[in-house]
């Protein structure tokens, strides 16, 4: 018996180096999960839906709104957003310090008039996470606002293997 104890307690060598290597590999990075040329397909996607305009369920039916502009400063926003949620596997509109939407954008620079969030967890994509923001009322409602005018979207993978979107909206003062 105490044989058999000691070959489970000492794992075989081969195991021991697949875990030496799997423990060993560097945290996933948005560049290698996220998908490649998000900020073009974001932009061009949601624009697209923009020029339709679409029923938002309670919140109405929205007009067609003007296109968007991706937006830098916003875009840093997006990806600090992201990145905080990813790291605590959680959807969260206060920053890694408590601050609000508002306070992370004019932290970065963003002189805003208007600025609104989306978030969400599990898509693999960008048409997915635009649809299944479409389907919420309020989530809608912010994709088709007619005052704003620029926009970012970041993706980050969580340790869970989920990617937390945020979608930063905004018009500038």
């Amino acid at each position: 018996m105490a044989t058999a104890m000691n070959a489970a307690a000492a794992p075989c060598p081969a195991l021991a180096f697949a875990l030496s290597l799997v423990l060993a590999l560097p945290p996933a990075r948005a560049q290698d999960v996220c998908p490649a040329g998000l900020d073009a397909a974001a932009l061009q996607q949601l624009n697209a839906l923009r020029e339709r305009g679409a029923d938002c369920g309670e919140r109405g039916r929205l007009a067609v709104a003007g296109a968007l502009a991706w937006q830098p400063l916003l875009a840093s926003v997006a990806r600090q957003q992201a990145e905080w949620m990813a790291d605590h596997g959680t959807l969260i509109h206060t920053g890694r310090g408590g601050e609000t939407l508002g306070q992370r954008a004019a932290a970065a620079g963003y002189r805003y008039a208007r600025v609104a969030e989306n978030l969400a967890q599990g898509q693999t994509g960008v048409a997915q996470v635009l649809a299944d923001w479409t389907a919420s009322p309020g989530h809608c409602a912010n994709l088709y606002d007619a005052d704003v005018t620029e926009m970012a979207l970041a993706c980050a993978p969580g340790a869970d293997g989920r990617l937390r979107w945020a979608l930063i909206l905004g018009r500038r003062l």
